[in-house]
């Protein structure tokens, strides 16, 4: 447990993965479905629609289907980042393993 607490020992790759997976999967999921209690959010809640009427309500279909793309777009992209900076930590863990000799 001293190892642990002064960073002599690095956690493992499962713990990696579970946070991985948390990132990757629940945390989108519950901002999804908590949504509609983040619109009641009073600086969210009276602002909202005022930038909804702005910009997205004034732009065409066209437009709007140009705005989805990207915006899937961009969170395929975070989703990519994430995924390879988790492998980045996990080969480091494992290239320490092997150098140390654990």
């Amino acid at each position: 447990m001293y190892d642990f607490l002064t960073f002599k020992k690095f956690i493992s790759s499962d713990v990696l993965i579970l946070f991985y997976y948390l990132f990757a999967v629940a945390v989108p999921v519950a901002l999804y479905m908590f949504k509609d209690k983040l619109l009641k959010i009073e600086p969210i809640k009276s602002i909202f629609p005022q930038i909804k009427e702005l910009t997205y309500d004034k732009i065409g279909q066209r437009y709007k289907s140009w705005f989805w793309a990207l915006f899937l777009f961009c969170f395929l992209m975070c989703e990519l980042f994430l995924r390879m900076f988790f492998e980045f930590l996990i080969a480091y863990i494992q290239i320490r393993d092997v150098l140390v000799g654990v």
